[in-house]
Order: structure tokens, then C-alpha cells, then sequence
């Protein structure tokens, strides 16, 4: 929460960037002649749309990491609390 009220307090009206757009500015600065050797797959898009996508990616990327994570630890449980054969014991208590 404090980082969030430190960053309103600076500027609200500030635009947010990338850290692509900084780097191609600091390279143009130091070598005048340099020209990205990509484009965009799609262009330019409006903030909003930007924000969505990014937002998706996140929500991709959470999903698949908590399904992992949830797999490994279900497998973990599974095989910790499984008997092995041995101490199962025969019919009777023998």
C-alpha cells in the first residue's frame, strides 16, 4: 500500500512505460544510428487493450504455476501417506 500511495503522490498524470521503450532510449542516446531489428506482431495497441493482455499473461501464467505446484504437492502427499506393502500387515493382525 505505501508503494502505491509514494507512486500516486509523484504524478498522477504520468504515463506508463515499459522497459523496452526506456532501453531503446538510453541505446539511441548512446548510438545514434541504432535501429530496433524487430517490429511488433500486432502494432500499436491502445493502453487498455496493453493492460488486458498483460493482465491475461499474469492470469496464464498464475494458473499454470499453481497447477504445478498443486501436482508435485499432491504426488508428495500421495506418496508419503501411502503404506508400503510390507507394513500393511496380513488379514487378522498377524
Amino acid at each position: 500500500v505505501g508503494s502505491l500511495l509514494y507512486g500516486y503522490s509523484q504524478d498522477a498524470e504520468a504515463e506508463f512505460g515499459g522497459a523496452d521503450g526506456q532501453a531503446e532510449e538510453v541505446i539511441a542516446g548512446i548510438d545514434e544510428s541504432y535501429e530496433p531489428w524487430y517490429d511488433a506482431l500486432v502494432g500499436d495497441l491502445p493502453g487498455e487493450v496493453e493492460s488486458g493482455l498483460f493482465a491475461l499473461q499474469a492470469g496464464l501464467g498464475g494458473i499454470v504455476l499453481g497447477g504445478a505446484v498443486g501436482w508435485y504437492a499432491g504426488r508428495h502427499r500421495g506418496r508419503t501417506e501411502a503404506l508400503p506393502p510390507a507394513e500393511q500387515g496380513a488379514p487378522g493382525g498377524v
